[in-house]
């Protein structure tokens, strides 16, 4: 699944400088924050966008993926040998483990699982969890443009609830980029991907190719539709 995951991050999301302002946005908040001794999980760490930046703050770091990127990635290992990262190769879902942790971030993570594992995911995050645990959340959600066609705001809304009712909401912030195809049904594709984490089900094509190659998302070199990416710290 996650192999599916990547391709479309790296080939259908045009990120602009939003990764660059969700670390400075978490550093923002971990500069405030008394954390000696702390520990903290990153969920999904792929090839290390968040926990290098995140050794000078935690006494240990947990990072998990279910892809063993320290073989499929030069270099992973070097970087992650002489630091207090332990990687572990598995799926969230299965990680099992007596800790709990103070920090837990998940970033651009929950796309990949979709909407009907929602639930489960919120309840691995409460069995590693403790009173006090700060959980940060990045990922992309759909807005405006399409949201009436796609009718998932209210679902969108269901795993929203389920995640505040476990914790208390301290901070929210969000950043743009763009979901892009070279022709409508690579859009509708890549789509169908991210929209999977926030809805059920997803109109057939034939439905909403119309908007998809509507002027608005016409591009040069095919088509795009913007994208919200959200940025959420929830304390436990």
């Amino acid at each position: 699944m996650l192999n599916i995951h990547d391709k479309y991050f790296q080939n259908f999301l045009q990120h602009t400088d939003e990764k660059t302002l969700m670390l400075q946005e978490m550093e923002f908040f971990l500069k405030k924050q008394s954390l000696e001794g702390t520990k903290m999980l990153d969920v999904g760490c792929r090839v290390g966008s968040i926990w290098p930046a995140m050794t000078k703050y935690f006494s240990s770091i947990k990072a998990i993926d279910s892809i063993d990127w320290s073989l499929a990635s030069e270099g992973f290992s070097n970087r992650a040998k002489d630091s207090n990262v332990d990687f572990e190769c598995i799926d969230f879902l299965d990680f099992e483990t007596h800790e709990k942790y103070d920090f837990i971030v998940m970033a651009y993570v929950l796309s990949g699982f979709g909407y009907k594992n929602m639930v489960k995911i919120f309840d691995k995050i409460k069995q590693v969890s403790q009173a006090g645990t700060t959980i940060i959340i990045v990922d992309p959600y759909a807005n405006d443009h399409y949201k009436n066609t796609f009718k998932i705001n209210k679902n969108q809304n269901d795993w929203f609830k389920y995640l505040f009712s476990v914790g208390q909401t301290i901070r929210e912030k969000s950043y743009r980029s763009h979901v892009r195809g070279k022709d409508s049904l690579e859009l509708y594709k890549a789509l169908q991907f991210f929209l999977q984490s926030v809805t059920p089900e997803v109109p057939d094509y034939k439905t909403i190719r119309p908007m998809l190659e509507s002027e608005d998302f016409k591009t040069e070199t095919g088509y795009a539709l913007p994208i919200t990416n959200m940025f959420v710290t929830v304390k436990m």
